[in-house]
């Protein structure tokens, strides 16, 4: 059936209600697709930055991966991971949204304020039209207004692009953590835990120190970050380079998922990140996996 998103409230999304009402699947053009309890659904109307969550379920949408499960249990976990974009990587993504809908340069391009404000992780669609209008002013894009908004890319709107390309999308994680303690505790928590839940959600994991390289280390280390989806940050021992790892990788905007065991210093400058908080390494994996899935996505294996 068609209804109101419980979400987002656009009106027009397809529903499929679970079992006596306690759950739905829903199908939106403003916000993707989602499956949610209804306790889940209870708590997000009082979610600050319900936006963001907005956001990344079109996003998803957008790449075509499967719905997200949110649950009262998960969501808090989900909404902690979502990032904060400046205005000006806000206009970049809508650029990139404009690219992705763009056949061919010189193409007018139709996007809906009210539809697809999320695409530029937008508040609401008069953040929307600002960022259209910036990105005009910037000689980025040509913009006519009719009963949506009518864009097409200028030439050095592609140059723009050409020099902030996205990575391939990619199953490498790159793990930054102290791997060379003298009683190889670590080892165990890589190996039992966080390789454990990498493998399980699809992707691959990767260390420094298994990698054969005869590049300086620190340009390998800068190349494999680049070249993953996300990194795992366990930060218990407080080794620089991991802190160093991190923060390279926030700088290019991929999401970090930060660790310790419980009981151990986190250095002031990540405290205000979520961390997941361990004591066993059944439960490392277990919730490491649970916040991949949640905020990354499973990896959906390739069909041949």
């Amino acid at each position: 059936m068609n209804g109101k998103c419980p979400l987002c409230d656009w009106p027009d999304a397809e529903l499929t209600y679970g079992e006596f009402g306690r759950s739905v699947m829903a199908k939106c053009l403003r916000c993707g697709q989602f499956n949610a309890t209804e306790d889940a659904l209870h708590k997000i109307k009082q979610t600050k930055d319900i936006h963001k969550l907005w956001a990344h379920l079109r996003e998803r949408a957008e790449r075509r991966e499967p719905e997200l499960e949110i649950t009262a249990t998960n969501l808090q976990t989900i909404m902690d991971n979502l990032p904060s974009y400046s205005t000006n990587e806000k206009q970049l993504l809508l650029l990139r949204a404009i690219e992705k809908r763009t056949s061919y340069p010189g193409e007018e391009v139709t996007m809906d304020s009210e539809k697809d404000f999320p695409l530029a992780w937008a508040k609401k669609s008069a953040e929307f039209g600002f960022l259209t209008e910036s990105l005009k002013d910037r000689g980025l894009i040509s913009r006519l207004d009719a009963y949506g908004v009518h864009v097409t890319i200028t030439a050095n709107g592609w140059d723009y692009l050409d020099k902030h390309e996205i990575q391939p999308d990619t199953d490498q994680v790159f793990v930054a953590m102290w791997f060379s303690d003298e009683t190889g505790e670590m080892k165990n928590v890589y190996e039992e835990g966080i390789k454990k839940a990498v493998n399980e959600t699809g992707y691959k994991p990767i260390r420094m120190d298994e990698l054969l390289h005869v590049e300086p280390i620190n340009a390998k280390m800068i190349s494999e970050i680049k070249n993953s989806k996300f990194v795992v940050a366990e930060v218990t021992g407080e080794r620089q380079n991991v802190y160093f790892e991190a923060g390279y990788a926030m700088a290019l905007n991929k999401p970090v998922i930060f660790c310790a065991k419980k009981h151990k210093k986190i250095h002031f400058d990540t405290q205000m990140f979520p961390h997941i908080i361990w004591e066993e390494l059944e439960e490392l994996k277990d919730r490491l996996c649970d916040t991949i899935c949640a905020v990354i996505g499973k990896k959906q294996k390739t069909k041949v």
